[in-house]
């Protein structure tokens, strides 16, 4: 069986081969979709994408990257434990901690929720600096710090 795409071609929906794609075609995915041929993505909404599902050179490629940016980012830990302002700490951890945060956001975050991208952006930094500080300031000046929005849970109304 060929790969099928679904995709908007001069205006209209449909669903072809994979092998037909040609530039100019967008290519609409939902969950679970496998990606039908090399993309530029323009959109999305709550993207993920999971490493392990790649084979191949592209597998090779992608995990290549993911770590040569892990490795920028201990490095910069490092760097900044050596110039005092990051407490001595372990870098993988500190590294995979971050990493983690900001990972997880894709899992609550809605941009129809009570925050913008950019609050969350800048409570989350201003939190991960704070912690791993050598000398932490005294308060989060983040405006989602400073407006407590209390949440019912659900179904309790």
């Amino acid at each position: 069986l060929a790969a099928k795409a679904n995709v908007l071609r001069d205006g209209q929906r449909g669903q072809i081969d994979a092998e037909e794609l040609v530039p100019g075609d967008i290519v609409l995915l939902e969950s679970g979709d496998k990606v039908p041929a090399d993309l530029d993505l323009t959109a999305s909404v709550e993207l993920r994408v999971e490493e392990s599902a790649l084979t191949g050179d592209e597998a090779v490629r992608v995990i290549k990257l993911r770590d040569d940016f892990e490795k920028r980012m201990r490095k910069l830990v490092l760097e900044g434990i050596e110039d005092g302002s990051i407490l001595q700490l372990n870098p993988k951890l500190a590294t995979f901690m971050l990493l983690g945060a900001v990972h997880w956001v894709t899992k609550w975050y809605s941009p129809d929720g009570p925050w913008s991208a950019s609050e969350v952006a800048e409570a989350l930094i201003e939190m991960a600096t704070r912690a791993m500080a050598e000398k932490p300031s005294g308060k989060l000046d983040a405006r989602i710090h400073n407006n407590i929005i209390e949440y019912a849970p659900r179904g309790k109304g």
